[in-house]
């Protein structure tokens, strides 16, 4: 902590991103580092921030919020931190997943409830929540199992207009 206060005493940019592609936010979102996330938020990150970075284990270029990366770790402390914090629960990247959809692919349904339960789960002015778009997007494995949990039609699973 003593390099990050020293950087911050600097007036070092907190929403700045390093050479790998990462935030110091979104980097101390992967590594549970709470009380680094507390200060970097207080310092002014961006609980938003769309950043993109290469992904080894995905074999491409990834774009993750600080609230899907937590999300999809299962991390529940730090999802609450960042949604306290004013994270947005319907914002996404442009090609990826809501948090939401990264707490069911994880199998993170502790976390999939804690999202649910925000009071920022709201619908776009289209009228889609993030459950929606997570369907819309050909999300097929994620929509079956989102149905099984919250206990909804078996049946068709195909988001596809007929």
């Amino acid at each position: 902590m003593g390099l990050v206060n020293a950087l911050l005493k600097c007036k070092a940019d907190v929403n700045a991103t390093a050479q790998d592609g990462y935030t110091a936010l979104l980097q101390a979102c992967k590594k549970n580092h709470w009380y680094l996330a507390q200060v970097l938020i207080n310092e002014g990150a961006d609980v938003n921030k769309c950043t993109s970075f290469q992904s080894g284990a995905l074999d491409g270029i990834v774009e993750l919020t600080p609230l899907a990366q937590a999300a999809a770790k299962g991390l529940n402390a730090m999802v609450k931190l960042l949604l306290d914090s004013g994270a947005n629960i319907n914002y996404f990247c442009s090609d990826t997943l809501p948090a939401l959809g990264f707490t069911i692919i994880g199998d993170h349904i502790e976390t999939f409830h804690l999202l649910l339960s925000s009071p920022n789960l709201v619908k776009t002015l289209a009228g889609r929540s993030s459950v929606i778009i997570t369907s819309v997007r050909q999300m097929n494995t994620i929509t079956r199992k989102l149905l099984e949990i919250l206990g909804g039609p078996q049946s068709s699973c195909d988001p596809s207009p007929t």
